[in-house]
């Protein structure tokens, strides 16, 4: 039976090959961390064990290069991060193929209230199924980093490659072009999407479909 703390699954952390106690960790890999099968009453740990380093993992801040899209979940631990990063019994887990993720010592969470709720918080929208963000500001910022990334990574060539495909081979200014995809991409009520990870994607042919012909012109002839 699993054991859990105000419906918490519980962990434990397991020391590695340099025996490293817990207090001594500045981040926790994901190999380090097993769940705890201890004493319990119905799955719920003993009380008397609280004192022990014993971990919980927030909901809705864990995710990884395959794990689905996650871009909320990598926001929300950012914002969980900066807020309670710097204080005892918090850490930043990481682990294989960029799985990222929190872990809190179970008796920080007892004992302080606000860490307390930021967890209930995050872990309700588990529960619930939805995707709860825990600090919009910083999930605005985390969403523009990942545009900006897609936008030089793949998106401005494609973009530029089905632009030449309609008007021929042309050149326009970088900021020109953004700008025309940016006013396109508004005019077919499109966004951009979290398809993989905090990988973002959006339909660039149907972009161009809505192109303005006219300020695409004008750009060419500046």
């Amino acid at each position: 039976m699993t054991t859990e703390y105000n419906g918490h699954r519980v962990y434990r952390y397991r020391t590695g090959y340099d025996r490293r106690p817990l207090s001594a960790c500045w981040g926790l890999r994901y190999w380090n961390i097993e769940p705890y099968d201890g004493p319990g009453w119905f799955g719920e740990i003993d009380e008397s064990l609280i004192n022990e380093d014993l971990l919980i993992l927030p909901g809705m801040t864990d995710g990884g290069d395959h794990s689905g899209p996650c871009l909320v979940q990598f926001a929300n631990r950012e914002a969980f991060l900066n807020e309670f990063g710097g204080q005892d019994g918090v850490w930043s887990v990481s682990g294989d193929f960029g799985s990222f993720g929190v872990a809190v010592r179970l008796r920080d969470y007892v004992a302080d209230d606000r860490l307390q709720s930021a967890i209930d918080f995050l872990s309700a929208s588990t529960q619930s199924d939805a995707l709860r963000v825990y600090d919009p500001k910083t999930y605005t910022a985390v969403l523009g980093d990942a545009i900006e990334k897609a936008w030089y990574d793949w998106a401005l060539s494609f973009f530029e490659s089905e632009i030449h495909k309609r008007i021929g081979d042309v050149d326009i200014s970088g900021e020109d072009i953004r700008r025309i995809f940016d006013d396109a991409t508004e005019a077919a009520n499109l966004k951009w999407k979290n398809t993989e990870g905090i990988e973002v994607w959006i339909n660039v042919k149907e972009v161009v479909r809505h192109v303005n012909v006219a300020a695409l012109t004008e750009a060419i002839h500046k």
